[in-house]
């Protein structure tokens, strides 16, 4: 899992407010956690959030594997070798 450099658009408020709001959940947080890794891990793996299916305290990353879609099950018979 990597980062990237992502701009926001300027005057572009909902993006906008989405950053003001992961710095400032950080800079509440951080004298908790060792590194900003640390607290993107617990941002994206154990807060629930919001916007997402806040009711079953879904986060990030558990949306993000219920939204992929169904895996292939390969099974491997004599015949086809």
């Amino acid at each position: 899992m990597g980062s990237s450099v992502s701009y926001i658009c300027i005057n572009h408020l909902q993006t906008n407010g989405k950053l003001e709001g992961f710095y400032g959940v950080y800079e509440q947080k951080r004298h908790q956690l060792k590194s900003i890794d640390e607290y993107v891990a617990w941002h994206n793996e154990i807060k629930p959030h919001m916007s997402v299916n806040f009711e079953a305290s879904e986060t990030p990353i558990l949306a993000f594997q219920r939204k992929q879609p169904p895996r292939e099950v390969r099974t491997e018979t004599a015949e086809s070798w």
